[in-house]
């Protein structure tokens, strides 16, 4: 390979790179759900697996195609109680009026964590997220719960988070 080609080579093998940073494994911005006065865990990260971001900031939402894309969420976290072998979960989409639930989601959370979660110690949750050809193009606030099952919501880990669906 002569000089010019190798080097046109490896321009558009470092762009190549540069393009797919912002693919990668991100950290997503998030807030709670609660005040912290009634806060009962404490979310230290939530990344999302692949995300694209397009300035790659946090706080830019995560892009994701429908019905092509399947994404990884990863959210490390603490909680101040005990809970059960059984751990509920749910995801909506966040509405003004009411949640929406994500169809077809996995509502037994110790599939993707360690259970019984005890309180104090800082745990890992990891949920494959199908992202369906069904769901509407656009911006999404996402609201995403784990709780003990026969508990009161009130004792629970609740963020949210913004994708947009292409």
């Amino acid at each position: 390979m002569n000089r010019s080609r190798a080097n046109l080579f490896l321009f558009q093998l470092i762009g190549f790179f540069f393009y797919f940073e912002n693919i990668a494994c991100a950290d997503v911005q998030f807030s709670n759900c609660w005040k912290p006065e009634v806060r009962h865990c404490t979310v230290h990260s939530v990344k999302i697996d692949p995300c694209f971001q397009e300035n790659g900031l946090a706080t830019d939402p995560c892009e994701l195609r429908r019905g092509v894309d399947n994404a990884t969420l990863v959210m490390e976290y603490t909680t101040d109680f005990n809970t059960t072998d059984h751990v509920l979960q749910m995801a909506h989409k966040s509405e003004p009026i009411a949640d929406i639930p994500l169809e077809g989601m996995d509502t037994e959370a110790c599939h993707y964590t360690t259970c019984p979660i005890i309180a104090g110690e800082r745990s890992t949750y990891t949920f494959p997220i199908e992202i369906k050809e069904v769901y509407p193009e656009g911006p999404y606030t996402i609201k995403w719960k784990l709780w003990n099952d026969g508990e009161a919501i009130k004792e629970a880990c609740c963020l949210k988070f913004k994708i947009v669906l292409h």
